[in-house]
């Protein structure tokens, strides 16, 4: 039984260029977020995950760059198809010494339907506070050394600096990336079932199927980038709340001992209150101490989930894409559309059909 196969290349032409539109999607993504995921300084308080952290960009942003070469290839061998498939029924025409026609007057079927407008990232939380308390401080702090041998300046203080901000900044971009790249993939598989309606056959099947595997691991990468910024956004609240809860508790404490000392000079009892105070702030510390490691064992989880989704990237590869149209035979006798004249519809709104050229010119050698 022979094979049948059908095309629109008036349909197939506003294909390519709607992948030709994902292809430069992809490829503004894979920019945008080279400018926005760096490595730095996220400061003591998030150490823990940053060299997970810094070990994961590179992989994310080969997988971006990928993305748009490979999308770039697609594009082309549907272009090369096209030109392939109008060779192919020029050749037809020839040998049967007929008049071709070229009936293309532009599609009204193909137009995006998601945005993939990546939104500007913005930080989530503000900067941490800060333990700055001068003297009365330092004081407090020497007295529970003293007597404890605990020293908040060491084990509190320095662990609550940090840059929540610009880490927040980075989570925000994650997300921005993810949800603009489940747009391309949204777009692909509309495109995908509208182009199967006027393009059947093997090349057809082929073509819609390779596409279906794009989509499918574009949504994955998504998944990926979004639950990334969603977990480095919440880990970045939960430092701003952790630094807080050490601010307060330490506050508690340099109060508690500086109510004392200012008894001290009472003969018998002063030196005992004292000793109460520092016994009050020492709890008072210690639980700013469990708050700081509550985090701590967090940020492990977290630095877990970073090497799973780096494993994610290093193993996952864009799909292959490669013509497989027809060999041309003969010399061309009709024209191939520029494929720059076909309308690029916004998310939406069926385009218009451009106008047909009135006098096309031959194509040269």
């Amino acid at each position: 039984m022979n094979a049948v196969m059908t095309v629109d290349l008036s349909e197939l032409d506003a294909w390519f260029a709607q992948v030709q539109r994902a292809s430069d999607d992809l490829t503004g993504i894979a920019r945008n977020g080279g400018h926005s995921l760096v490595q730095t300084d996220f400061g003591p308080i998030l150490e823990t995950m940053m060299g997970a952290y810094h070990a994961l960009l590179p992989s994310v942003h080969q997988s971006l760059d990928d993305n748009g070469a490979g999308m770039r290839d697609h594009a082309e061998a549907l272009r090369a198809t096209a030109r392939d498939f109008t060779l192919t029924e020029d050749g037809v025409v020839r040998r049967h010494n007929a008049q071709g026609v070229d009936g293309r007057d532009g599609s009204t079927s193909f137009w995006d339907v998601a945005d993939t407008t990546i939104r500007r990232a913005a930080p989530t939380e503000t900067s941490l506070p800060k333990i700055s308390f001068g003297f009365p401080y330092d004081t407090v702090c020497d007295l529970v050394r003293m007597l404890t041998g605990f020293d908040i300046r060491a084990e509190l203080a320095e662990k609550i600096g940090g840059d929540v901000v610009g880490a927040s900044t980075q989570g925000s971009s994650f997300s921005a990336l993810g949800t603009s790249l489940k747009g391309v993939a949204a777009n692909l598989e509309s495109g995908s079932r509208t182009i199967s309606q006027t393009w059947q056959g093997g090349a057809s099947d082929a073509a819609v199927k390779q596409i279906g595997t794009w989509v499918g691991s574009l949504d994955r990468q998504a998944g990926q980038l979004v639950q990334m910024g969603q977990t480095v956004v919440q880990i970045c609240r939960d430092a701003w709340q952790t630094a807080q809860a050490v601010v307060q508790c330490v506050k508690s404490a340099v109060q508690t001992v500086s109510s004392a000392l200012a008894t001290m000079s009472i003969p018998g009892v002063g030196w005992a209150r004292v000793v109460q105070a520092v016994w009050q702030a020492f709890q008072a510390v210690m639980k700013a101490y469990q708050a700081i490691m509550k985090l701590i064992g967090i940020l492990q989880k977290v630095k877990s989930f970073i090497e799973s989704v780096k494993s994610f990237f290093d193993g996952d590869k864009a799909p292959v894409s490669t013509p497989t149209a027809p060999t041309a035979t003969g010399t061309p006798s009709s024209v191939t559309r520029d494929p720059s004249t076909i309308t690029t519809p916004t998310v939406g709104q069926r385009p218009v059909a451009p106008t047909a050229p009135s006098a096309p010119a031959a194509v040269g050698a």
